[in-house]
């Protein structure tokens, strides 16, 4: 948890008081603060399938969802996450999440203050919200979320196949402020530095 804060921090230089404006919700509010930072916190497939704070009996850990989600309000964002159901599809969840980026940049909100924050399918999903080329400036966060080449079935899904192929229709349209973070010692997932240069060079020929 505390390498989600770690880079979070790195890449909007958020003061360390916390922010008594600071909140969790299911949505964006009905009015928009501009003046407010917000981050979309996307978890993985496990929680998808067994529900926020689940246990995983493969890893032996705990999903701290819940926890995290109040760590990084507490750094004086306003947090939006939800369980998303299961089996929902990376492209209509990133459609979603591009349309309230959207709203944010329409209210004012400046892409430097907008944060997406994705682990596992929801660092897929967080690639594929960058590739609607929102802003330049909107930053992203993926955590363990390129599978190795040797990765394949993660819940009965080819995860590498997927994640080749959502590159691929990508190209030329990536943007945003992007890091990759993940574990030397994950023998599922690896860098996206390969792919995320490829897409930067897509992008600087088009």
């Amino acid at each position: 948890m505390r390498s989600v804060l770690v880079a979070v921090v790195a890449l909007t230089a958020v003061a360390a008081e916390p922010a008594l404006a600071a909140e969790v919700r299911k949505d964006l509010p009905a009015k928009i603060d501009a003046s407010s930072k917000y981050i979309f916190y996307l978890h993985g497939i496990s929680v998808e399938l067994h529900g926020p704070d689940s246990y995983n009996r493969g890893f032996r850990k705990k999903y701290q969802t819940t926890l995290i989600a109040r760590r990084l309000a507490e750094r004086g964002f306003i947090v939006v996450t939800e369980a998303r159901a299961k089996g929902t599809l990376v492209p209509a969840y990133a459609d979603k999440l591009a349309s309230q980026i959207a709203q944010l940049l329409a209210a004012g909100v400046p892409p430097k203050n907008i944060v997406v924050v994705g682990h596992s399918k929801g660092g897929f999903i967080a690639l594929a919200t960058a590739a609607r080329a929102l802003s330049a400036d909107v930053s992203f966060v993926l955590m363990a979320a390129c599978p190795l080449p040797t990765t394949h079935d993660i819940a009965g899904i080819d995860a590498r196949a997927f994640f080749e192929g959502m590159v691929a229709r990508s190209k030329g349209r990536i943007s945003g402020r992007i890091l990759s973070i993940y574990d030397v010692t994950d023998g599922w997932m690896g860098s996206a530095a390969r792919f995320l240069r490829t897409m930067r060079d897509w992008c600087r020929r088009k």
